[in-house]
């Protein structure tokens, strides 16, 4: 003789599972008193219907950004702009230094070494401000940071040296820019068909 298959719901008797009542409807220390299960009140979800249960991770804080904020690109053009000018003056003042005996009280040695020294800085921060229009890393940012920093040696670059530090570290929008990239897919619900 063959014997049915076992069913969970029904009890031994042959009558259907009924769970155990509790003296006010819910055991105590359930953590979804109230209705506040995850998926409560939405179609399809094995939890009954009642008060919606908090978000999912990642909604109700601030979009990720996506383009690169208006602070992160002055200072990319202030480190090119002032990078470039400097650079420009550095060259000029190497040849016509070097050709004419301008310098006349001073080594000229010296004054070849601190003109490619002026250059090499110039040439670091236009390639600084350039990373800052391709890159997101907290790398960028810092190596950014450096190359404005010392354009003060050059004595032309201040506004740089001011300016960058303030424009990538003191607004909210850089800061978020920079901030360490969410997961794939992290804070968004999942595509239709991948539950």
């Amino acid at each position: 003789m063959t014997q049915p298959p076992h069913d969970p719901n029904q009890q031994p008797s042959g009558e259907p599972f009924q769970p155990p009542q509790y003296p006010g409807g819910v055991p105590q220390g359930n953590p979804y008193q109230g209705g506040q299960y995850p998926g409560a009140g939405i179609p399809g979800t094995p939890y009954p219907a009642g008060q919606p249960g908090p978000p999912p991770p990642g909604f109700g804080g601030p979009a990720p950004l996506t383009t690169r904020p208006g602070s992160v690109l002055a200072a990319g053009i202030i480190l090119c702009a002032i990078g470039a000018v400097l650079a420009v003056i550095q060259v000029i003042s190497l040849i016509v230094g070097s050709s004419s005996g301008v310098y006349s009280g001073v080594s000229h040695g010296l004054v070849v070494v601190a003109g490619l020294i002026g250059l090499l800085l110039s040439l670091f921060a236009v390639a600084a401000g350039a990373w800052l229009f391709t890159s997101r890393s907290n790398a960028t940012r810092i190596t950014a940071t450096v190359a404005a920093a010392l354009l003060i040696l050059t004595c032309w670059g201040i506004v740089a040296t001011i300016a960058v530090p303030i424009l990538l570290y003191a607004t909210e929008t850089a800061k978020r820019w920079f901030a360490t990239a969410p997961e794939a897919g992290a804070g968004y619900p999942p595509a239709p068909g991948q539950y």
